[in-house]
């Protein structure tokens, strides 16, 4: 008997819970979850746009969120509401991205006629940027206080989309992202989602 992989073991009660959903759906929010937080946390100095206008690795994860959160994102992400990260981002000449990264569905729950699906994924982040005081460019994984590579979670929640149309994202898996917390715990249903 093959062991049961976590999605498998914290899918199948769904299943038999009559969400009308199986196994292959746990693998697709799981990838949806992946790469939703590849993209969001990429970042590029050669791709951002302009100080008046993000573009580029500042909204490149835009096209896997739901109408809603798309919205929020706009309102509330802080590549969107200031300069900072963008200035940051120039000054440091930064080019970053996750790295050993695994999703994990972490919960379920169905609410109203919404289905959600909390997916954390681990990772490291890999950076390349200058160094202010030296003007010499190090590359390398971010490290911790302990001078260890820092382990960073993205929870994000996803949203069962069912029907997406012919040019859903991700191929019309089936699933959107509502909401996301970096390094926060769950992040909390918001309506519209």
């Amino acid at each position: 008997m093959s062991p049961i992989s976590s999605s498998e073991f914290l899918f199948l009660p769904w299943a038999r819970a009559n969400a009308g959903l199986i196994l292959p759906d746990a693998i697709e929010a799981d990838r949806t979850g992946l790469t939703f937080t590849d993209r969001e946390e990429a970042l590029d100095v050669r791709h951002t746009g302009t100080r008046a206008a993000h573009a580029g690795t500042f909204t490149a994860a835009l096209f896997i969120l739901t109408p809603a959160a798309q919205a929020r994102f706009q309102h509330n992400d802080v590549r969107m509401i200031t300069n900072a990260l963008f200035d940051r981002v120039a000054k440091l000449k930064l080019i970053q991205a996750a790295v050993d990264a695994t999703p994990k569905l972490m919960k379920f729950q169905i609410q109203g006629n919404q289905q959600f699906a909390w997916i954390d994924v681990s990772f490291h982040l890999w950076q390349s940027r200058i160094d202010p005081n030296t003007t010499q460019r190090t590359e390398g994984l971010d490290l911790s206080g302990t001078h260890q590579p820092r382990l960073h979670h993205m929870t994000v929640l996803l949203l069962r989309v069912a029907k997406q149309g012919p040019a859903a994202p991700m191929g019309g898996t089936g699933w959107l992202v509502s909401n996301y917390a970096l390094d926060h715990g769950l992040p909390e249903i918001v309506q519209p989602a």
